[in-house]
């Protein structure tokens, strides 16, 4: 039989030009679709490449805000510390203040009290000699007016400090909350953000996998049958 015949016998009877015709459209046809996976396959590569490098950028940040959440928990045990020392010196204020307080009730009753003693004693008391019982309440009711300034001022300078004490206190609070809770949102959603990378990384490689095995189908539909 000639080599026609056995090419025609080997593909039921169709003609040779029919078969050419058939493999050349099936060919280019492969030809298209094998290119048109082949496209898909590097913008899926170029989308692994930068879901990779998005996915380094998200881990290196989240290093850094846990370095910063430790930080943080660094200065909060300082904060800490100067809240008991600011704590303790409002105590001590407090005291003092008390103290200045109850000194210048004590200064208020001693100097009512020579008062009240000097009018009811009046009648029975001898003749002093000219100037000296003048002198002598004055000097007394000078040194009575400077210890009831001096409490007073104690008293004013105690409560005032008291109320930057208390005011700085409520300020290191609040700073150290809103510090936390920044640091603790942006750890969130950057956890959420590498998440939804590693996701789309690996959807990304699957459906890479999925043009290699097409690619690979495609190749081997391409075999030409073997001669009889």
């Amino acid at each position: 039989m000639s080599d026609f015949s056995r090419f025609r016998s080997a593909f039921n009877g169709f003609s040779r030009t029919d078969v050419v015709n058939y493999i050349e459209e099936t060919s280019a046809a492969h030809q298209k679709a094998i290119e048109q996976l082949e496209g898909e396959k590097q913008q899926l590569m170029q989308e692994n490449d930068h879901l990779l490098a998005e996915n380094a950028r998200l881990t290196a940040e989240l290093a850094d805000l846990k370095a910063a959440q430790e930080k943080l928990k660094e200065e909060d045990s300082a904060l800490s510390q100067q809240i008991v020392t600011l704590s303790q010196e409002a105590s001590e204020l407090a005291e003092r203040a008390q103290r200045a307080q109850k000194e210048l009730e004590d200064l208020k009753a001693a100097q009512a009290e020579p008062a009240q003693e000097t009018q009811e004693s009046a009648p029975a008391e001898p003749e002093m000699p000219d100037g000296e019982p003048e002198a002598d309440a004055e000097n007394l009711q000078t040194q009575e007016l400077a210890a009831y300034r001096r409490a007073e001022q104690a008293e004013r300078n105690a409560m005032a400090r008291a109320r930057k004490l208390r005011e700085q206190l409520n300020l290191l609070c609040e700073q150290s909350k809103d510090r936390y809770l920044d640091a603790g949102e942006e750890i969130s959603a950057l956890s959420s953000d590498l998440s939804a990378g590693l996701t789309r990384l690996s959807e990304t490689l699957a459906d890479i996998q999925v043009i290699f095995d097409d690619a690979e189908n495609a190749f081997d539909e391409l075999q030409l049958p073997e001669e009889e």
